[in-house]
């Protein structure tokens, strides 16, 4: 099996800004199977779906998965979303359907040195509500 080198993770448009500001450190994801493989010094790049294209990348510097709340209470307001869009993005997934809380886990992952590329790239993988390994 080929060596991962890190994760592209889809966001949307309106959440891009606040992960390149300088004053964010942690993206959250809900907890998948697909993260076993996700380790520090890793490249976490971001992919806007607003625009379908591949915006920025930084280095992932830890990852920590647990209940929301203990996420929240780890990080606040380091993480890249508000809490009204954290309290949604918990809630109800990005197909529409609502989570059960209780066996709801999130995946907070610590980044340093965010770059936002000066031209968007596009994706040499169709794009998933997931993300893919970067392999």
């Amino acid at each position: 099996m080929e060596k991962v080198k890190g994760i592209v993770f889809p966001v949307p448009h309106k959440f891009i800004a606040p992960i390149f500001s300088g004053k964010k450190d942690v993206f959250i994801k809900l907890r998948v199977g697909r993260f076993k493989l996700l380790k520090a010094k890793q490249k976490i790049i971001f992919y806007d779906s607003g625009i379908h294209k591949l915006v920025g990348q930084a280095k992932i510097l830890s990852i920590h998965i647990d209940k929301p709340n203990i996420i929240w209470e780890m990080y606040g307001n380091r993480i890249f979303l508000e809490k009204k869009d954290f309290e949604k993005y918990i809630k109800i997934s990005p197909l529409g359907h609502f989570r059960n809380l209780e066996r709801s886990k999130l995946t907070a992952i610590v980044y340093s040195n965010p770059h936002k590329y000066s031209k968007p790239k596009e994706s040499h993988r169709r794009m998933t509500i997931a993300g893919f390994y970067l392999r």
